[in-house]
């Protein structure tokens, strides 16, 4: 029998299943990447209500781990987070799904090494409620991203963006100066590192 597990989670992706149940992509702390089923999480307002079960959202969660490669069974959730500030404009809130979907393709089953990933996209989260220049934050993003993933050769007109934390932001925003053709650059570099990495 599986063990029940708590853990804190951000999730990633949710797919609706028979008639009020669901399956979630959520990234644990660790890193690891996992898909739990959400029975009758479409009906259950004392274990799922208030809207807890939506991409984005940070959640505190009791779960069955899942057997060999089948899916883990979600038996509670309460929310910490909804990041409530991404949802005052489309552009805020697509960037924010823009963020999770990218790290749900990139991200790895039963990869526990890989913290990295998940502070990253939980502090762009919290970074994006508070700013308006999003495209610096989603160029800030995504090569903090591809460089932590191993696959980019770091060159001096990043290199205040890789090294400062999101916290810095302030600094980052003065001395981080990204043209349009590097924001090309950029994005032209993941799309072609998605390409490979594949949907899992």
């Amino acid at each position: 029998m599986s063990n029940l597990v708590r853990s804190r989670a951000l999730i990633l992706k949710k797919t609706k299943y028979k008639e009020s149940d669901l399956i979630l992509q959520v990234l644990l702390v660790n890193g690891n990447k996992i898909s739990l089923l959400a029975r009758g999480a479409l009906k259950s307002k004392k274990r799922f209500g208030g809207g807890v079960l939506e991409p984005t959202h940070f959640i505190e969660m009791e779960f069955k781990e899942p057997k060999d490669s089948g899916l883990g069974v979600l038996e509670q959730a309460q929310l910490i987070e909804d990041f409530q500030g991404i949802r005052k404009s489309y552009e805020h809130l697509e960037l924010a799904f823009f963020m999770v979907s990218t790290v749900s393709k990139i991200s790895q089953e039963a990869d526990v090494q890989a913290e990295g990933i998940f502070n990253l996209l939980g502090h762009s989260l919290n970074l994006l409620q508070k700013l308006d220049d999003l495209d610096l934050l989603r160029a800030v993003f995504s090569l903090k991203l591809l460089f932590q993933q191993g696959v980019l050769d770091a060159e001096s007109w990043m290199s205040e963006a890789l090294k400062m934390p999101l916290k810095d932001w302030n600094q980052i925003k003065k001395k981080f100066a990204v043209s349009a053709a590097q924001k090309i650059w950029i994005q032209s570099n993941l799309d072609q590192y998605l390409s490979h990495a594949g949907t899992h």
